[in-house]
């Protein structure tokens, strides 16, 4: 682009002279250079960022040239194209960095990726590997009427020369019809199948999850003791793992207790459902992992990038909290990690603390001990144990997993010797239940056995709870008097190790165990993600403290040498697999399929797909058929259909990334 200071003529700036050449300079967001015998500035690119003394601080773009896949649809408002770009590079060659926001709009039809950043105007997608794709949908007719082609346009909300539109013309409505995919909203997704990341932040479907953070809080090497809830990194202020108090929660923000010091934009929060009540504890457990767009220190309000995908709330939505303790607590991410001493974090109050989460981004050595023991659900003054339906006095049944008690004085039990005679309290529960405590070994009777919960996936993230209390007596000469009583608490739970870092070697240990007091308390969630990891032989444990229930381990790998404690959950391991649900609908039987485009990073192995048109076999298992890019399948017409699903299969090779990012079909009915 130049502007000519004089005129231009046969396609050359002619008079003034406007710059020196090779001078740069900045022009609101555009980085200019003066062109040859100076005469004009030339744009070189526009900053993402912020353009200063003529340099962007920050990433910097080009114009976007965007194409779609198909470039015509029929008017039929279900078709959709997948509209891709290509590399969206800087003047130096460089691609923008992954999850760059862009903006969409288009003059027809219907965009159908989900909003990747609701505090900004508009419908935005997320750049991944430097490019980014999103699907629109075709209108209908209009009044009998082939609609006028539309434009549909993306942009950087800042860098506003950084944008490319595409046109999409439209056909009258047939048998032939068009579905894309962009991953950006779980509509299509079967998750019942499913169990690869179906990750909408950056559309994509990723076998493995990749994300350890940038290290942006730098390597740490711990030799005595540091908690993450405490002690800081040289040149923070704050806790490395600062957390707070949730008493509102609105569709992308939370409001916390007391101040928002300690974390800024980009940080990473976990936002976490700790404890319910006794009427309310559904949604103990819920999480999920927030970017920081914004902060309203004034009001105490931290704004997302993404809106909340859970409900943390009393009932079926966020706007009752009552009963519920929620916490957002920042995610440190380390460059590496060495673990000399012992490194945890703060116990479980009441309200926050228990948990130790932290992502690496290169290798994690754990030579001494990583660990939650005993920091989880409370054991209670004279009554039952705390489990995640809060602390519910004395009870023999409690639920949500405390351990029961018995809190009365026992009698002799049939005996009048000089002996301890008990009502026995239960050991707190989580994976599996706990075992009931009698001191003196005699009982005169028990509570209820406590109650597991969770699932051994993690899906939920919860405490080990705690043991219940019990009492006991001892019999003095003849029954009819009582020399000792006592009152024996229970234990307390363990905590919740989230670890998740690009290698993990355990020579020391990482345990989240229940405290083993009397009914002890139950072992808590421990969950290790790294492409490759040792953990030795179970040197990773969850096992609960005197009786308590086990905690649950989830691990997941690529490479794994060693065992656990108890047996973990293998979670993405090996090959994975992507499903659809029904994307065709109602109608006619299928009769081909054709996989048009497909977007897909395959660094790190490789991706086979099938498609099924609903026929099943023999024994009502769906009949797939491979299928590549740019290949069509013809179903046979003695294996009728009308469900059109898509299954995807990874398979790793090395340690690499693999994603698929987008794919466009193009599909047939019978009259």
């Amino acid at each position: 682009t130049q502007q000519c200071g004089g005129q231009c003529r046969d396609g050359a700036c002619q008079g003034e002279v406007v710059c020196v050449e090779g001078e740069v300079r900045c022009n609101g967001q555009d980085r200019e250079a003066c062109g040859p015998g100076g005469a004009a500035w030339l744009v070189r690119e526009s900053c993402m960022e912020q353009c200063q003394d003529g340099a962007c601080n920050g990433a910097a773009c080009l114009p976007i040239e965007l194409a779609a896949t198909p470039a015509q649809l029929p008017a039929d408002s279900i078709s959709s194209s997948l509209i891709s770009s290509g590399l969206i590079l800087s003047n130096d060659g460089t691609p923008v960095p992954d999850g760059s926001l862009f903006t969409l709009s288009t003059d027809g039809g219907v965009l159908l990726a989900q909003d990747g950043d609701p505090n900004t105007p508009g419908v935005q997608v997320r750049s991944l590997n430097g490019r980014i794709d999103f699907a629109v949908r075709a209108p209908s007719l209009e009044n009998g009427e082939i609609p006028d082609p539309i434009t549909v346009r993306a942009e950087h909300p800042v860098a506003e020369r950084c944008a490319g539109t595409v046109r999409i013309t439209f056909t009258g409505p047939g048998n032939t019809f068009h579905t894309a995919i962009d991953f950006t909203a779980t509509e299509g997704n079967d998750p019942e199948v499913t169990n690869a990341l179906w990750d909408t932040a950056l559309g994509r479907v990723d076998p493995f999850p990749s994300d350890f953070g940038a290290g942006e809080d730098g390597d740490i090497t711990v030799d005595g003791s540091y908690n993450i809830n405490s002690d800081a990194q040289p040149g923070r202020l704050f806790p490395d793992a600062v957390n707070f108090i949730v008493e509102g929660l609105g569709e992308a923000s939370a409001t916390v207790r007391g101040g928002v010091g300690g974390v800024e934009i980009g940080d990473e929060v976990l936002l976490i459902n700790l404890q319910g009540n006794a009427n309310h504890f559904d949604n103990v457990g819920k999480h999920e992992i927030k970017e920081i767009a914004r902060i309203n220190y004034g009001q105490n309000t931290i704004f997302f990038t993404t809106s909340l995908s859970k409900i943390y709330g009393a009932t079926d939505s966020n706007e009752d909290l009552t009963g519920q303790k929620i916490m957002l607590q920042r995610v440190p991410r380390y460059r590496s990690l060495r673990v000399n001493g012992t490194m945890t974090a703060d116990a479980w109050d009441g309200e926050k603390g228990g948990v130790y989460f932290v992502k690496v981004l290169q290798d994690s050595d754990i030579r001494g001990a990583i660990h939650v023991n005993h920091l989880g659900y409370r054991p209670q003054n004279e009554a039952s144990g705390e489990g995640i339906s809060g602390g519910l006095g004395q009870l023999r049944n409690p639920a949500g997993g405390g351990g029961g008690s018995f809190h009365d004085w026992p009698g002799q039990c049939g005996g009048w010797h000089q002996d301890w005679y008990s009502y026995c309290g239960m050991a707190g529960a989580y994976g599996s239940a706990g075992t009931p405590y009698c001191y003196g070994g005699r009982s005169c009777g028990e509570a209820d056995a406590s109650i597991p919960y969770g699932s051994p996936n993690l899906s939920h993230w919860f405490f080990g709870a705690a043991g219940g209390n019990g009492t006991a007596n001892q019999g003095y000469c003849c029954g009819w008097r009582t020399r000792y009583q006592r009152h024996v608490s229970g234990g307390r739970g363990a905590g919740m190790l989230v670890l998740w870092s690009s290698g993990i070697s355990v020579r020391g240990n990482i345990e989240a165990q229940g405290q083993g007091q009397n009914a002890g308390g139950a072992g808590g969630s421990l969950f290790l993600r790294a492409r490759s990891m040792n953990v030795g032989n179970n040197r990773v444990n969850a096992r609960g403290g005197s009786g308590g229930g086990e905690g649950r381990i989830r691990l997941d790998f690529f490479g794994l040498s060693g065992t656990t404690d108890p047996e973990y959950y293998p979670g993405f391991a090996g090959d994975t697999v992507m499903q659809t649900d029904d994307l065709s609908g109602v109608g006619n039987p299928i009769q081909s399929v054709t996989l048009s485009r497909v977007l897909a990073d395959l660094r790190g192995g490789n991706i086979n797909y099938q498609v099924t048109n609903g026929a099943t076999d023999n024994e009502q298992n769906l009949i797939w058929n491979d299928i590549a890019a740019g290949e069509t399948f013809t179903f046979p017409e003695n294996q009728p259909g009308t469900a059109l699903r898509v299954r995807a299969t990874f398979r790793n090779n090395n340690l690499q990334p693999l994603a698929l990012i987008g794919f466009a079909l193009e599909w047939t009915r019978g009259e």
